[in-house]
């Protein structure tokens, strides 16, 4: 396989001999495919929104949100993902996966204990090999939960 560049300025490749020729005398070449990540922020705000301490239900304004009760976390879509799979740890590093869910949309709900908690997604290609169907991992995002808190009214 030689590299040509094409007046696009993309790379091709060009087989200059037949594969099974190249087998056949013991050479062989690996092959890899790799993965852009599932986006899960913008402008280093996360795509997440959940109940307010006023009792509104909205996105999130900062890069450290704070909801109560659940959550619901979504990613723009990876080029290649049938579904996507989204894990939470209690510390962005080193990530320490606590638990985790699979989704076809871009989109979970996540009821999380009160705490600091940090989730992080991935999308799952079934084109990939059966080992490995797994593609990149976003960062880990910082999301916060609040206790529940109850007014008594009248």
């Amino acid at each position: 396989m030689v590299p040509y560049l094409t007046p696009a300025g993309d790379v091709e490749y060009h087989d200059v001999e037949f594969a099974e020729d190249m087998c056949l005398a013991g050479r062989s070449i690996s092959f890899g495919k790799t993965s852009a990540p599932a986006i899960e922020r913008a402008n280093g705000v996360p795509f997440a929104s959940g109940l307010t301490g006023t009792g509104e239900v909205r996105g999130a304004t900062t890069d450290r949100p704070s909801f109560f009760g659940r959550v619901v976390v979504a990613w723009k879509p990876a080029p290649g993902a049938a579904r996507y799979q989204v894990q939470w740890s209690k510390k962005a590093g080193p990530f320490r996966a606590v638990g985790s869910t699979t989704t076809p949309s871009t989109a979970a709900l996540l009821n999380l204990p009160d705490g600091v908690w940090h989730y992080r997604v991935r999308g799952v290609d079934k084109t990939l090999p059966t080992l490995r169907r797994g593609m990149t991992w976003s960062e880990p995002q910082y999301v916060k939960m609040l206790p529940r808190t109850f007014v008594r009214v009248g």
